[in-house]
């Protein structure tokens, strides 16, 4: 068999499994939004507990990430406004959680395609993209934090 067929097959069995297990992955999505919203309701939204951010407990300064996990869990809240207002990447989480739970398929070409691309880059050019996608996102939280 040569390489053709077999990619044919694999998108082929890839299509039958992703069409077989819908269901079962939209139940899943569905039972992660409501467990996220019960915890969400038991913590005002993810409001009280310790800080997870590593960054911000050995620095003392908001990390470019800072509010997402409270942005979901107003997003869980349904408070759309104050989710927008903590850190706009909740949306962008929630989002690919979605995608994740309901097309994984998609989420994965997405993925090789970004990483064929990555990798054609030359190590100096990464880091400037990371630390430049950083800074970007910590000078756009800024007014926020303050």
């Amino acid at each position: 068999m040569n390489l053709a067929t077999q990619f044919l097959l694999s998108k082929a069995h890839s299509q039958l499994l992703l069409q077989k297990f819908l269901p079962l992955r939209i139940i899943l999505l569905i039972s992660t939004i409501y467990l996220g919203r019960v915890i969400a309701l038991n913590s005002s939204g993810f409001e009280f507990g310790p800080s997870l951010c590593m960054f911000r407990n050995l620095t003392g300064l908001p990390c470019p990430f800072c509010g997402t996990t409270r942005s979901v869990g107003n997003l869980f809240l349904g408070d759309f406004q104050s989710a927008l207002s903590m850190n706009p990447l909740g949306y962008v989480s929630a989002g690919l959680l979605g995608v994740v739970f309901i097309s994984p398929i998609s989420l994965k070409s997405f993925n090789s395609y970004i990483a064929q691309n990555w990798w054609r880059l030359n190590q100096k050019s990464q880091i400037a993209i990371i630390a430049g996608v950083f800074i970007l996102i910590w000078i756009a939280n800024l007014p926020r934090m303050f």
